[in-house]
């Protein structure tokens, strides 16, 4: 087989018809950027080929369209040289349509062009069959795994290497014996888990040797709950005959009652010492009162004297101040009218300066009217020039799209000429010494070759004849032919239409075009650099600055504005001086002021005190004799209060404490609990004797517990059974062991038609390597000097190329064996770096000898150079 084109509309991204054409059938290359639908075509060529047009699954709904639409795939592709062509719609308007393109014009349609199709490709039964593990999407080959059972891969290979080793009887006879053992085992066990299979005959024997097991445990449980119940009720009884034995009930209210009377005892002593505590607390605050009072009394008296001396000492620090404050308000007045001449000063200065600054402004006008008028002459004398290169610049005669227009009509001749020239004959014209000379169109030809034929070549030898050559007529040369009159009469029609008489003067005339139109622009930017706003606003600037200095009035005299300047800096400095001398003068006014408060307070504080201490003390006279009396009385109410604290400290010790109290109370509390305790227990051990009474008569029911014999036997029996099936297991597994390891012995003669394509391949890759199969053709390990490396553990970019090179050496031995099957890789060496990409091409293209290889990437490195390189056009379906 050989694909020839893939044409795709409504598919993916590619909402608008396109294709990808002229494959060679042998190394065909598709270079394009990311998204341009690289991927796309391949799930189409997939689907195509794959699923039959009836298909709604998910591959079919990746394929549609966001907007909506039904995906239409065309195919071209050639079965032993016969090219056909399979049409599918999928979707809404589904259909199918299979042809052969160089035959009679007969198309199958629907199902018998699905049917015919699987029959050409070889595919049984809707599955991809050799095509599946051969054609490699994005991101499936980053490891060479077996080819798949399920998708009729590995079948297809099968069948090739049973025809080419001879003597493979044996292998076919291991081959149907371990089916046979796994069928047997899969009766049995599970072969994932190794376990034995849901609701097979061994787990049957297992769940029922398991259900028999726990129906004994049960029995044995009710045996041994039914003795425990019995020796239960046998303890209670003795407990309960212990705790009402009339000794222990009589000796237990003798203790109750002797508790509770020295309880009441303690409670009376507590009670009398309560009582004494409150008299002695009495007369003991009594005492304090009067203390309090001899305490308050000879403290005022003190106060009086202190405050009598401190209010004298203030009234004299009080008239110090006030005079202090006197010379310091009259300096302040002083410094204030010195303020006043010094700003007059300021003023002055200020008035000379103003003169100053409008004679420099004077001056500076008039520059700036000098230099603006200097500007208006210049973008007066651009702006006539840019009118001038305006009007030479009208009807420009070509064009940058007129010219691009040209150009690729040009080239479009040019294409189709070399495509031409490259399927014309190559016609070489050699001499002998003396012999006649050949004549084209009457005019002798020189030796060597001559230029590719276009049309037909007329070749005259005198006296002998006339040779004529002509070009074989095919579809291509036709299109080329077409192509070429088009390009011609196009490039012929744009050149008249500008009146010129080739492509290179329709390109001197843009030059010219271009160089005007950039002097243009030159003149047009330096025009705005000078008159940004225009020519017309620059003026109207101008007779602003002229008018604004007719309204400025020179200055009578000479103003100098240093000299002004100067003055008015001494000035604000005097002024700062004496603002810092007033505001230091003001903070001693104001610290003075609060001194004078202070004294002041301190004074009417100490007036106010000595009143009201006045009225709470007698008079001068009395004062002595007052505080003597007080005095007496609290040293008779403090004698009487510790009389009152003896007597209760007396009572304390006969009484208890706290702690004492409180554990008599719960000596008490404790023997009544202890009795309601033992009531209790009674009442309990009577309702549990009667429980066990009723589960007595009401436990096994059923006679589990007389049951445990014969489940005894029962449970023996089917382990047995169990027992039976698990050596039926392991013989079966002993017996697939040896089987597998006779398949073992004979895999090297079963892979040696593989390994012997892979060979070539590998070496030019990975030289001196070799790969380790298993017996379903998938890649265990790759040995080197280095020495055996599992697959798993290589880099990525050495797993795909490894499955690259195995699907190569497939697709070898297929086209060995008259099934040439084109190998298509869809960016399947994204992680290689540059010199394993060049040895993998390489390689790619060796193969490409025996049969197609399509190779879809988005890296150009070390491909241009190598195979046809195609590329996505557009197609408008017929």
């Amino acid at each position: 087989m050989k694909l020839r084109a893939i044409r795709v509309r409504d598919a993916g991204h590619f909402t608008n018809g396109c294709a990808l054409e002229g494959l060679t059938g042998a190394l065909d290359v598709l270079v394009a950027p990311n998204e341009a639908g690289k991927s796309t075509l391949f799930r189409a060529l997939e689907a195509v080929f794959f699923e039959r047009h009836t298909a709604a699954g998910k591959s079919i709904r990746d394929l549609t369209p966001h907007q909506g639409g039904s995906p239409l795939i065309e195919a071209d592709f050639d079965i032993e040289d016969v090219p056909w062509r399979i049409t599918k719609v999928f979707g809404r308007g589904k259909r199918a349509g299979l042809r052969q393109l160089s035959g009679p014009n007969v198309e199958l349609r629907g199902a018998d062009a699905e049917d015919a199709l699987a029959k050409l490709l070889g595919l049984k039964e809707g599955q991809p069959g050799r095509l599946g593990f051969l054609w490699v999407g994005q991101g499936q080959a980053l490891a060479p795994l077996p080819p798949d059972h399920k998708r009729g891969e590995a079948i297809a290979f099968q069948q090739i290497v049973e025809r080419e080793v001879a003597d493979l009887t044996g292998g076919t006879l291991l081959r149907q014996v371990r089916e046979t053992i796994a069928a047997d085992l899969g009766v049995l066990i599970s072969p994932a888990h190794r376990k034995a299979k849901a609701h097979g005959p061994f787990d049957l024997a297992i769940k029922h040797r398991d259900a028999l097991a726990t129906e004994l445990a049960r029995a044995i449980a009710a045996q041994a709950e039914a003795e425990a119940r019995r020796a239960a009720m046998a303890a209670l009884k003795a407990q309960r005959q212990r705790l009402s034995a009339p000794e222990r009930v009589e000796a237990a209210a003798e203790a109750t009652a002797a508790a509770r009377r020295a309880h009441e005892e303690a409670v009376n002593l507590r009670r009398l010492l309560k009582d004494t505590q409150h008299t002695a607390g009495t007369k003991d605050a009594s005492a304090r009162d009067a203390e309090r009072a001899a305490l308050a009394f000879k403290t005022n008296l003190d106060e009086w004297d202190r405050l009598e001396s401190t209010a004298d000492e203030s009234r004299h620090r009080l008239a110090q101040l006030e005079q202090v404050l006197k010379h310091q308000l009259a300096h302040r007045a002083a410094l204030e009218r010195d303020g006043e001449t010094l700003r007059q000063r300021e003023q002055r200065s200020h008035e000379a300066l103003r003169a100053a600054d409008q004679a420099a402004t004077l001056v500076q006008l008039r520059a700036q009217a000098g230099l603006k008028s200097q500007t208006l002459v210049a973008a007066r004398a651009l702006e006539a020039e840019v009118v001038k290169a305006r009007a030479g610049a009208t009807g420009l005669g070509v064009s940058e799209a007129a010219l691009n227009q040209l150009m690729a009509a040009d080239a479009a001749r040019a294409h189709a000429q070399a495509a031409l020239a490259g399927g014309a004959p190559k016609v070489t014209v050699s001499y002998v010494p003396g012999g006649r000379q050949v004549l084209q169109d009457g005019k002798p030809v020189a030796g060597g070759v001559l230029p590719a034929v276009e049309g037909p070549l007329r070749l005259e030898i005198p006296g002998v004849g006339i040779i004529t050559i002509e070009a074989p007529a095919s579809a291509g040369r036709e299109r080329h032919l077409q192509a070429h009159t088009e390009a011609l009469l196009e490039l012929k029609a744009g050149l008249a239409k500008l009146g010129l008489p080739s492509v290179d003067a329709a390109r001197a005339r843009r030059t010219a075009d271009n160089e005007r139109a950039a002097a243009l622009a030159t003149a047009e930017a330096r025009l705005s650099g000078l008159a940004p706003d225009g020519v017309d606003a620059l003026a109207a600037g101008v007779a602003a600055l002229d008018a604004q200095l007719a309204n400025v009035e020179p200055q009578a005299g000479h103003c100098d504005g240093v000299a002004a300047q100067g003055e008015l800096v001494a000035t604000r400095a005097a002024i700062h001086d004496l603002g810092t001398a007033i505001r230091v003068c003001q903070t001693e006014i104001e610290t003075s002021g609060n001194s004078i408060a202070r004294e002041r307070a301190l004074v009417e504080t100490s007036a106010a005190r000595l009143a009201h201490i006045s009225q709470e003390l007698p008079a001068p006279v009395d004062r002595a004799p007052v505080l003597t009396q007080l005095q007496d009385q609290a040293a008779a109410t403090r004698a009487q209060a510790n009389t009152a604290l003896r007597e209760t400290a007396a009572v304390r010790e006969a009484a208890p404490d706290d702690d004492a109290l409180a554990a008599l109370s719960r000596t008490v509390s404790r023997l009544r609990s202890e009795a309601a305790k033992v009531a209790a227990e009674l009442r309990e051990i009577d309702l549990t004797c009667a429980r066990l009474d009723g589960e007595e008569a009401q436990a096994d029911a059923h006679g589990l517990s007389q049951q445990v014999p014969a489940l005894e036997g029962a449970l023996q029996r089917a382990e047995t059974e169990v027992v039976h099936f698990q050596r039926e297991v392991d013989a079966l597994s002993l017996l697939a062991e040896t089987v597998q390891s006779a398949e073992t012995a004979n895999r090297d003669r079963f892979l040696s038609p593989v390994l012997s394509c892979l060979a070539p391949y590998l070496e030019m890759v990975f030289p001196g390597a070799r790969l380790v199969f298993s017996g379903d053709f998938g890649v265990s390990a790759m040995e080197r000097a280095a020495g055996v490396e599992a697959l798993q553990i290589l880099s990525r970019g050495t797993q795909e190329q490894l499955a690259v090179l195995v699907r190569l050496a497939f697709a070898k031995l297929l086209a060995n064996a008259g099934q040439p099957t084109p190998l298509i890789l869809d960016d399947a060496l994204v992680y290689s770096d540059d010199e394993r990409l060049r040895l993998m091409f390489a390689a790619l293209a060796q193969g490409a000898k025996l049969h197609q290889v399509l190779v879809l990437s988005c890296h150009g490195t070390h491909v241009s150079a190598m195979g046809h390189r195609a590329a996505i056009s557009n197609w408008e379906p017929g």
